[in-house]
């Protein structure tokens, strides 16, 4: 694959910040993601709390502090404040990238001071309730790591679509392949070469763990179908000894170890590769995918199942999380698993070798640093605003028809461009058209932007006219005085738009 041609210069210093570096889809995320930008040639720091990942990128060079994101305890938070600050300036970070919501907070009132290129990833919906909404920074410029999380962010926050960059989980498809070396594991957790291996992946907190739970639940019935069965659970969290004694119960039930918990492990190539099914959901998955195995996608947010072609389209519309789908049940789960296990050795076959070849394809490490890299050049831009002025906030069908025109012809012209609309309903411009917009009659908000603005488009037909009123006169060549007193690049424009 081409690599991208980038404005961001080799060497640049870029701080990744997460909550923690255990087990985990954002933080398997932010690790894959530094060791790729580092390949590409840039020096990455990473931020945390610490956690299982921590070796594995000081391993690969990369320097990692430990400040205490993983709470909202107020002291914790004011000394990652601190110590967040003294990183920045000691290690002269060009750019700050934030994958969580706690340091996105920490670092959006750090950015507000000390100025530096800021930008966030969407890796999960989060709760907006109780004032939580307003303790969420979303960066000057976000990456959604899927469409859906893309339309929750311009939803609930109302960030434009042009400030959103949507990528993927970028895989490692050499660490996880069908050619991974698995005895080692298969001697530590007791497997036999003729053993029939389902593996799970996933954190065991109790927000993530109900899979795992209804996956033991069915080991049972499917025990009875399945020669040999053996399960490796792998993960931990805050429900890890419920989960554990439901297998405790379940290895008692059957007379022998069927169920394995291996706890919180940074190895999951090497425990995926003796499985012959996979069941787990978003990242987890993907690797499995990767690995050439055979995937059953169910989690806490929803159920999509054994996973082939036609299960495509959802799949990468809710980032394989199944958010919005049937929820997951054990019979669901039972019914994939017996359902794969009855189809004979090549179609088994067919559906690992079409998730590696997607995988592949679509879902590469390279890609996945790609796309952080465009967002960072747009933040290093610090684009110039272009505002909008016109008869808009009217409802008037022919000015809103103008104005999608112009908006749409931008888009075109300019990547993320960084588009303000004066409107009298700025709430309701900002939601149908997915750009920033301001009271029209807020003068000290419209000189404010004037400042930030290269360009002023005064757009529409008949608006420099006193037939309507000479007050609707004075207010269009107000602002347009208003641009050109700023001595920026200001253009009017008085074209008449024909409807299309």
């Amino acid at each position: 694959m081409k690599e991208q041609v980038s404005t961001l210069e080799k060497g640049a210093n870029i701080l990744l910040s997460l909550m923690q570096l255990n087990i985990g889809g954002a933080e398997t995320h932010v690790v894959e993601l530094a060791k790729e930008l580092k390949r590409k040639g840039f020096n990455v720091i990473v931020t945390s709390n610490g956690g299982v990942y921590v070796k594995e990128l000081e391993d690969a060079g990369i320097k990692h502090y430990a400040v205490p994101l993983q709470n909202k305890n107020p002291l914790n938070m004011l000394k990652s404040a601190r110590l967040l600050k003294k990183i920045i300036k000691d290690e002269k970070i060009d750019i700050v990238h934030s994958h969580a919501r706690i340091p996105s907070f920490i670092l959006g009132k750090l950015h507000k001071r000390m100025k530096f290129p800021f930008v966030t990833t969407a890796h999960w919906v989060f709760n907006t309730g109780y004032g939580l909404k307003y303790i969420t920074d979303w960066g000057e410029k976000t990456v959604a790591v899927s469409e859906d999380i893309k339309t929750y962010l311009m939803d609930n926050y109302h960030i434009p679509a042009g400030d959103i960059n949507v990528t993927i989980n970028g895989i490692d498809t050499e660490k996880f392949s069908p050619k991974t070396d698995c005895e080692d594991i298969k001697n530590e957790l007791g497997i036999k070469d003729d053993d029939t291996v389902i593996t799970y992946v996933s954190r065991l907190d109790e927000s993530r763990s109900l899979v795992a739970k209804q996956l033991i639940e069915a080991v049972p019935e499917i025990d009875k179908v399945v020669d040999n069965l053996k399960v490796i659970v792998v993960g931990a969290g805050d429900d890890y000894d419920n989960v554990k004694t439901m297998a405790d119960s379940v290895n008692q039930k059957l007379g022998r170890d069927v169920i394995v918990l291996t706890g919180a492990r940074t190895d999951i190539n090497k425990l995926i590769a003796p499985c012959k099914l996979f069941v787990g959901v978003s990242r987890a998955a993907l690797e499995a995918m990767a690995a050439d195995k055979p995937v059953i996608i169910a989690g806490n947010e929803g159920y999509i199942g054994l996973f082939d072609e036609s299960k495509l389209a959802v799949g990468i519309d809710t980032n394989f999380c199944c958010r919005g789908c049937e929820m997951s049940d054990s019979e669901l789960i039972k019914r994939d698993v017996l359902k794969f296990f009855n189809l004979d050795e090549n179609k088994q076959k067919e559906l690992g070798e079409y998730g590696r070849e997607l995988i592949k394809k679509e879902y590469s490490v390279t890609r996945m640093a790609d796309d952080s890299i465009k967002v960072y050049d747009w933040a290093l831009q610090k684009n110039k605003e272009i505002l909008i002025s016109g008869y808009y906030g009217f409802k008037n069908s022919g000015d809103d028809a103008l104005l999608q025109a112009i908006i749409n012809d931008l888009k075109q012209y300019k990547e993320s461009p960084n588009i303000v609309v004066l409107s009298a309903n700025p709430a309701e411009t900002m939601e149908y058209y997915k750009v920033k917009s301001i009271n029209r009659l807020n003068v000290l908000k419209i000189a404010k932007h004037m400042k930030k603005a290269d360009m002023l488009i005064s757009g529409g037909g008949t608006l420099i006219q006193d037939r309507t009123s000479t007050k609707s006169l004075w207010y269009y060549l107000t602002v347009i005085a208003m641009a050109k007193k700023e001595k920026y690049e200001s253009y009017a424009l008085f074209k008449r738009y024909r409807s299309a």
